[in-house]
């Protein structure tokens, strides 16, 4: 377990020639580190408590650049109730502007991505997720900055989920930046760089890590429950394959699903059948999808919840989105942003999308079109099982001992226990006391066991017989 936890700082004062006694003080904390998830969306950002103190802005001020950030309430995130959000109001003119977050710094290496809601312009406008990963010197700016672009193709809101992999290296780097990769151990800040000689106001929110759990990724093949449906006597035709391919940011070279179509007549889809699988301890469905770029609008439909497991009886729900590009594009639809579907089968419930017994997914063809698209890493993201951070401290704020006792014995826990070994470091640091006089210097290291959650260290009390007053030793851990 390679956690850096908060330091915490007590003091040992001796109280006259014969008592001593601990008092507390503390340290600045040091780099977070998020325990590692099992299937979790860790939120970093949700803008309820207004824009955060160490939220930053930078630009070209002198060629007329501007940005103002402010925290609006705002009932039109789909699948949230009423709640703050992230207002960018901007001029990027220059060499451009960008606005984020400095962060403590941050250990994301556990998670499996970055992700927020946006609401854009609808220009089609790149905007750029900037992070800034491991510093060569801490004192300095020499964090090593990693890119991801996207298009500004909508005025509504769209989830936006960055795996690890689609971030590239950015061409501007900061002078003595490493050249080590996206390490992720320690993250010093986010940004949304803001289109250059574009204006106007976006908003985000939700900032959230998150964690992938695999659903299908082709590499066996088409799967044996996959299935087509369509208007076949108007001309409908669905040809499904598993061609490989190099091309999908952050995979080395996989095996994708390719869908070779004609959707005419009512239309056509293609999709998976399952178990079914309970999903309800996730937040949503994701997928990398390469489309045409003809804008026609796609939809991924759930079947959810049978009223008669022997019949096609499931509720239906679908989610939308526009086809605005031609390269590999990473789709991510939480829950809230599935609607009912207009079509039910005869004897569908109508008890909302309950996600215990989903029974199918599938891919809807845009009427009127035809070509191949390709789809790859169908997975579920989130469900809020992160480990909590433990945390190391004193089992009591004073602690008085008799000089005469010849040492003092020190309590620490750890809240909640571990599963693996936590390393935790002591040592005194000079206070009033004179060290090698009234005290020896000590430092060491305490290992807790796995579901350990208390251990002491002793501090050794020289009794000189001479009387001193008041006087004070303190104690860190780290």
């Amino acid at each position: 377990m390679n956690r850096k936890l908060s330091n915490l700082l007590r003091s040992l004062t001796l109280l006259s020639l014969l008592t001593m006694m601990f008092g507390t003080s503390s340290l600045a904390a040091g780099k977070t580190a998020f325990a590692a998830p099992t299937t979790a969306i860790h939120i970093v950002d949700d803008f309820e408590t207004g824009v955060p103190s160490t939220w930053f802005q930078y630009g070209d001020y002198g060629a007329g650049t501007n940005i103002a950030t402010t925290t609006p309430v705002t009932n039109t995130v789909p699948g949230l109730t009423t709640n703050h959000v992230l207002s960018i109001a901007y001029n990027s003119a220059g060499w451009g502007a960008g606005t984020g977050n400095n962060l403590a710094p941050e250990d994301w290496s556990a998670y499996d991505g970055l992700s927020f809601w946006f609401k854009g312009l609808g220009g089609g406008a790149t905007f750029r997720v900037i992070l800034s990963d491991n510093k060569t010197d801490p004192s300095q700016d020499t964090a090593e900055r990693f890119a991801y672009e996207f298009a500004d193709t909508s005025t509504g809101w769209r989830h936006i989920s960055i795996p690890w992999g689609a971030f590239f290296r950015d061409g501007w780097q900061p002078v003595g930046a490493p050249n080590d990769g996206l390490t992720l151990t320690e993250v010093w800040a986010y940004a949304l760089a803001l289109p250059i000689g574009t204006n106007g106001t976006v908003y985000m929110d939700q900032v959230g890590l998150f964690k992938l759990t695999l659903v299908d990724n082709f590499e066996a093949g088409v799967p044996s429950t996959w299935f087509q449906y369509g208007d076949y006597g108007a001309g409908t035709n669905i040809a499904t394959t598993t061609p490989v391919t190099n091309t999908v940011p952050g995979l080395t070279t996989n095996h994708v699903l390719s869908i070779a179509y004609n959707s005419a007549g009512w239309g056509a889809g293609t999709g998976n059948n399952l178990a079914p699988e309970d999903w309800s301890a996730y937040d949503g469905l994701s997928f990398w999808f390469k489309g045409l770029g003809g804008g026609a609008t796609f939809r991924v439909i759930l079947s959810d919840n049978k009223t008669d497991p022997s019949q096609d009886t499931a509720e239906r729900f679908a989610y939308e989105f526009a086809d605005t590009s031609t390269g590999w594009r990473h789709i991510s639809i939480p829950w809230g942003a599935f609607f009912r579907d207009g079509w039910q089968p005869v004897g569908a419930p109508n008890d909302g999308l309950t996600l215990t017994e989903v029974w199918a997914y599938a891919l809807a063809l845009p009427v009127g079109t035809s070509g191949t698209v390709y789809v790859d890493e169908v997975t579920l993201f989130g469900g809020l099982t992160e480990t909590p951070q433990p945390v190391v401290d004193f089992t009591q704020p004073t602690y008085t001992v008799s000089e005469g006792a010849g040492e003092a014995v020190i309590a620490v826990t750890l809240t909640p226990a571990a599963t693996e070994p936590v390393t935790v470091s002591y040592a005194s640091l000079e206070g009033t006391a004179t060290p090698g006089q009234d005290y020896p210097p000590i430092s060491g290291n305490l290992v807790f066991a796995p579901g350990q959650t208390e251990i002491t260290f002793t501090v050794p009390i020289t009794d000189d017989a001479v009387y001193e007053g008041t006087e004070t030793v303190w104690l860190e851990l780290s």
